[in-house]
């Protein structure tokens, strides 16, 4: 199986095959995400419920500092999902949380909500990814076959 299989919009979809390896690596870097937890898919498995739990919270944080204009709150809240989506290897998701994080330090909320919205696409993404690999691990496994 290839990493182009990983990534698709819905379950009854079939599987895109027709992505370029760069465009997956940017959702996940497989290999990235493995060296982190040491090969270890249980470990993984316990990592995305506890991420689930954090992004829901901090992007709900976000939403609301940004509709009270707390630039503070904002890059608090930013900081640490960039965190989390950098350990998970979301390259794409980390370039925005990244932005979103440094134009609200700066103040400038106006650059943000745009920004925030490209992040939450990107953490979709690679939520789909990921949740395919939760469901299977054996994918993770196969990768670059």
């Amino acid at each position: 199986m290839d990493k182009s299989q990983l990534y698709s919009e819905s379950e009854e979809s079939e599987p895109t095959t027709t992505a370029d390896d760069d465009f997956l690596e940017d959702i996940l870097d497989f290999q990235g995400v493995m060296k982190r937890v040491c090969g270890n898919i249980e470990f993984l498995q316990l990592l995305l419920v506890i991420f689930r739990e954090d992004c829901g919270r901090n992007c709900d944080t976000i939403r609301t500092a940004l509709a009270d204009q707390d630039a503070a709150a904002v890059a608090a809240a930013a900081h640490k999902l960039k965190g989390v989506v950098g350990n998970l290897g979301s390259r794409k998701a980390l370039r925005y949380i990244r932005q979103v994080e440094n134009f609200s330090r700066g103040g400038k909320l106006h650059a943000v909500t745009p920004i925030f919205a490209e992040f939450e696409e990107s953490l979709a993404e690679f939520t789909t990814t990921i949740e395919r690999i939760v469901r299977d691990p054996q994918l993770l496994t196969t990768v670059g076959d």
